[in-house]
C-alpha cells in the first residue's frame, strides 16, 4: 500500500457585515504524487435579511492552485500565509484572554488511529482577528484557523456523514465535529474546552473529566456543549458540490487513483448567524461557518437542512 499524507491548513474570516472567506493550504503526498494545494472561497456580498433571497444566486469567488508554495508559519502569537499563485495573504492574531502572554497552541486531537494510519485534528486559533488581502478585495474580522494531519487515506475513513463548524462571538467561540458511521465521534469545544461523548471515548483519544457530565450533541441547527447551546439561523450557502466537481479540474489524474466513493462525496458549506446561550449569561451573537460532507454523495432530507430566517420553525427545533 502506498504511503499517504495530507497536511491541510484551514483559515476563515467573517466581517461585521457577513462578508466571508475560506482559505485552504495543503500538502498531499501519495506515492509519486506530491502537490502543494491552495484555494480560496469568498462571498463578498453583505449577509443581510434583505439580500438573503438573492445571495444564493450569486456565485462565490473560488480559485485554486496546485502550486501553492510554502505552507503557513505558525506560533502562539499568530499564523500567516502568503500564496503568490493565488495572489493572497492571510494573517491570524489570536484574541488572547490574558495578554501579553500568548496562550500555547493546544495539542491536536487524535480522532482515529488504526493499522492503516491516523487522523489528527487541531484548532490552532479558535478565536482570532484575521486580515485577508487580495488585489480585488480585503476582509477583516473575527476568524479561525486549524490544521488537519492524516496518514489514513480518505477512502478508508469509517465515516458516512461528517458535520463540522465553528462559531465566533465577541468574547466566546465554539468549534464542533460529528462523525456518523461505523466509528461515530462527537466533539464540541467551547472556548477551547473539550466536551466529547463519553460513549465514544474508548474508540478515540478524546477525554473528559469523570466528575463532569458530558453530553454534547451536534445537528445542522443546534449544537450543545456541556455548558452552552448554539442555535444557527439565516443560513447562506457558500458551497454545494461534489469532490469530483471541485477537484478534477485542479488535480490532474485524480480519477485514476481516487475511488468513486471519494469523488462522489458531496460538501455543503454555509454561513449562518448564531446565538450562544448559557446559564446566568446574556445571549451572545456571532457568525458561524459550518459544513456537512456526505461521503456517499447522498442528499439530506429537508429536515436536515439549515433553515432560512423566513422559515417559521426555529433552527434546531425537532
Amino acid at each position: 500500500m502506498r504511503a499517504f499524507l495530507l497536511d491541510k491548513w484551514y483559515f476563515d474570516v467573517v466581517d461585521d457585515d457577513g462578508r466571508a472567506a475560506i482559505v485552504h493550504a495543503a500538502v498531499l503526498r501519495y506515492g509519486l504524487i506530491h502537490l502543494h494545494y491552495g484555494a480560496i472561497l469568498a462571498s463578498t456580498a453583505p449577509h443581510t435579511t434583505a439580500t438573503h433571497t438573492t445571495a444564493t444566486s450569486r456565485s462565490p469567488i473560488h480559485h485554486a492552485t496546485i502550486s501553492a508554495g510554502d505552507m503557513p508559519l505558525t506560533s502562539a502569537r499568530g499564523t500567516s500565509w502568503t500564496c503568490d499563485s493565488l495572489d493572497l495573504s492571510i494573517s491570524c492574531s489570536p484574541v488572547q484572554p490574558n495578554p501579553p502572554h500568548p496562550t500555547p497552541i493546544p495539542p491536536p486531537h487524535r480522532l482515529l488511529e488504526n493499522d492503516d494510519g491516523f487522523i489528527d485534528w487541531g484548532p490552532i486559533h479558535q478565536h482570532a482577528r484575521v486580515d485577508l488581502r487580495t488585489p480585488d478585495f480585503a476582509i477583516r474580522g473575527f476568524g479561525y484557523a486549524e490544521r488537519l494531519t492524516m496518514t489514513l487515506r480518505p477512502w478508508d475513513m469509517p465515516i458516512d456523514v461528517m458535520h463540522w463548524g465553528r462559531w465566533i462571538g465577541t468574547s466566546s467561540s465554539m468549534v464542533w465535529l460529528r462523525w456518523e458511521g461505523p466509528v461515530p465521534r462527537t466533539l464540541v469545544l467551547l472556548n477551547s474546552q473539550d466536551a466529547s461523548d463519553p460513549s465514544e471515548a474508548p474508540a478515540s483519544r478524546m477525554t473528559t473529566s469523570p466528575a463532569e457530565s458530558a453530553d454534547p450533541s451536534v445537528s445542522l441547527g443546534l449544537i450543545k456543549s456541556r455548558h452552552a447551546s448554539l442555535t444557527l439561523s439565516d443560513s447562506r450557502t457558500l458551497r454545494d458540490e461534489s469532490l469530483a466537481d471541485s477537484l478534477l479540474s485542479i488535480i490532474p489524474g485524480l480519477r485514476s487513483w481516487a475511488p468513486a466513493r471519494t469523488l462522489a462525496a458531496r460538501e455543503r458549506r454555509w454561513l449562518s448567524r448564531g446565538t450562544l446561550t448559557r446559564p446566568l449569561a446574556a445571549p451572545e451573537q456571532g457568525w458561524a461557518i459550518h459544513e456537512e460532507v456526505r461521503f456517499d454523495g447522498s442528499s439530506p432530507s429537508s429536515g436536515d437542512r439549515p433553515r432560512r430566517a423566513s422559515d417559521p420553525r426555529i433552527a434546531g427545533d425537532p
